[in-house]
């Protein structure tokens, strides 16, 4: 999809420029693989590039659950004030239909204007219905380091549908509602 250098105006007034490659594999009739490469694309005067790739899709046939691993390459993105982010991120999704949860493992990497940071996951977070009807993650264990300051474990809970993350940074521990 070419966008063109001048752009074009979706019906909202989005104006978006640059380009985006589509590729797909069907070769392996056990798996989909899809990649999106974003080159000098711009939308709302965000700058975006890069490439996604989603691979490794199947479909379990007795559980219907979708399992795909989703990254992303050279990712940067410019925001329109000059904030510069570089992103590389690794990360595994089970969405389980039945079950109405997604569980996700992986992790992230990058620098936010010249500060490098991690997230790691590492126990798998899963995101699932809550009797509000709004989907939160009741579960998992992640932790995020930001430049050279000590890592933050985020701790989702124990399965309990209660809106609240415990942080830890230290021998400090808060929990905060969501």
């Amino acid at each position: 999809v070419d966008y063109g250098d001048g752009g074009c105006t979706d019906l909202d007034g989005t104006v978006r420029k640059g380009l985006l490659r589509l590729e797909q594999n069907l070769n392996d009739p056990n798996s989909i693989d899809l990649t999106m490469t974003l080159e000098d694309f711009e939308s709302e005067g965000y700058q975006v590039n890069g490439t996604i790739i989603t691979n490794n899709v199947q479909v379990d046939e007795n559980t219907f659950a979708i399992t795909y691993d989703f990254n992303v390459r050279n990712g940067v993105v410019v925001t329109p004030d000059g904030t510069v982010l570089r992103i590389e991120q690794s990360y595994r999704y089970l969405l389980n239909l039945f079950g109405f949860s997604l569980t996700v493992t992986g992790e992230a990497r990058g620098n936010l204007s010249g500060a490098d940071f991690t997230y790691r996951i590492l126990e798998p977070i899963v995101f699932t219905v809550c009797p509000s009807d709004i989907v939160l993650p009741p579960t998992g264990l992640a932790e995020f380091t930001w430049a050279t300051r000590p890592a933050v474990t985020i701790d989702y809970g124990d399965g309990t549908c209660d809106n609240e993350v415990t942080l830890t940074l230290g021998d400090v521990t808060e929990t905060i509602r969501l």
